[in-house]
């Protein structure tokens, strides 16, 4: 079964049907909100597919590449533990599939991967300088003294763009990351309208509030979720 990307509500339009925009929009959050978080539910029939997003300081408590085992972990088991467990609990529904993954490991995988070209880059600019004034040291020593120290300042300038990168790496610079969730649950044809919860409250306390937007083939509407009003109806 295919994951509908987000926007979610999106793969859910039924004819006759105009999305109430004002409704999602009064429940809507600005990006990126250390505490909020969204939730995008579309349910058809037997099926429900839904879009968790969240900064990931409400999940696990930093947003920087892991500098430690134990966030290494952290983060491991939090990507392990959304993809093994509904984010949402509907009577009568189980999980068949899910996605989770945090733009963590795409940064980190990205300035790892700038570091190495530009690393490279000076390595070769490095090595055609010297064969370049290996062939004309005795015609032009004073033109080799010129690149030797051009050289010299291209090296200090690469050394203070490499510490920048490494302090922007380590978390030093300032960096948004978020986590996604994809799931897909399947139901037996049970009342849904007696209620939907969510566990994310108790399983991750960085959660404060999630703003959730819904849509089924005759109704939509969007709710906002916190520890004490965690649950919601489809109607």
């Amino acid at each position: 079964m295919p994951l509908c990307p987000r926007l979610i509500i999106g793969c859910l339009l039924v004819p006759g049907l105009t999305f109430a925009t004002n409704t999602v929009a009064e429940q809507s959050l600005p990006a990126h909100v250390h505490g909020s978080a969204t939730l995008e539910l579309a349910v058809e029939q037997e099926s429900v597919e839904l879009v968790f997003t969240s900064p990931a300081m409400n999940i696990i408590g930093f947003e920087h590449a892991p500098k430690s085992e134990a966030q290494r972990a952290e983060l491991d088991q939090a990507l392990a533990w959304l993809e093994a467990n509904p984010v949402v609990t509907i009577a009568g529904c189980s999980l068949v599939e899910a996605s989770a993954r945090s733009t963590i490991e795409r940064a980190r995988h990205d300035d790892g991967k700038k570091a190495h070209l530009e690393e490279h880059e000076h390595e070769h600019e490095h090595e055609h300088e010297h064969e370049h004034e290996h062939e004309h040291e005795h015609e032009h020593q004073h033109e080799a003294g010129h690149e030797e120290r051009q050289e010299e300042g291209h090296e200090e300038r690469h050394d203070e763009n490499h510490h920048e990168d490494h302090e922007d790496r380590s978390g030093g610079g300032v960096r948004h990351s978020e986590i996604t969730v994809s799931q897909a649950l399947t139901c037996n044809g049970s009342d849904r309208g007696a209620g939907v919860e969510t566990p994310l409250f108790l399983r991750f306390p960085g959660v404060a509030e999630v703003a959730v937007a819904w849509v089924t083939e005759t109704t939509q509407g969007g709710e906002r979720l916190s520890p004490k009003n965690s649950s919601f109806t489809l109607d």
